[in-house]
């Protein structure tokens, strides 16, 4: 089975997101969503779990009935099995490789990702590259973590424009990012 592995932060997961997950359910049979538990580039979240429970609300108000999108903790297992404070794509490609050889897993990643002097931060990336390979998505909806967690504090339209109403109305009540 081919299997896209789309990992980011998801802090939080917006629209964006979720038209990157349209063009993989396009060309792979499942699409695994991985929130990060600590961020490569050190980027400070919500604990993960509460992004995983964002992702959820997301994924039932656009893709309800869609059985090919797992959501997926698996960093957590990754970093534990490693002893490691960073889980890097290439280590959670190669965990869940080792865990299911019969599959063929590619990482998933946005533009932003994919540019040279991004791509070449990656650890190991030459390694992602001839191991599993990688699916750069077109960005359609320029919308961006950052954007959306600067507009909590009082632009609710505009965030229900990029998340949908209720992980807008779930951040807003949860006080997130304010």
């Amino acid at each position: 089975m081919k299997i896209a592995v789309y990992g980011a932060a998801f802090n939080p997961p917006h629209k964006g997101h979720m038209d990157a997950v349209s063009q993989l359910l396009e060309e792979f049979e499942l699409v695994f969503l991985v929130p990060s538990v600590s961020h490569a580039f050190g980027k400070n979240m919500l604990p993960v779990e509460e992004r995983m429970e964002m992702l959820g609300i997301i994924i039932s108000e656009f893709y309800a009935d869609e059985k090919r999108i797992k959501v997926e903790n698996i960093e957590s297992e990754v970093q534990e099995s490693l002893g490691s404070e960073r889980v890097y794509s290439y280590d959670l490609l190669s965990f869940l490789n080792s865990r299911n050889p019969e599959n063929q897993f590619v990482l998933a990643i946005g533009p932003d990702n994919a540019r040279p002097e991004i791509w070449n931060k990656f650890y190991k990336n030459r390694e992602i590259e001839d191991e599993f390979g990688f699916f750069v998505v077109s960005e359609r909806k320029p919308i961006r973590s950052t954007y959306v967690r600067d507009l909590c504090l009082d632009e609710y339209k505009n965030l229900t424009e990029m998340l949908g109403e209720r992980l807008a109305g779930h951040i807003i009540n949860r006080g997130y990012y304010s």
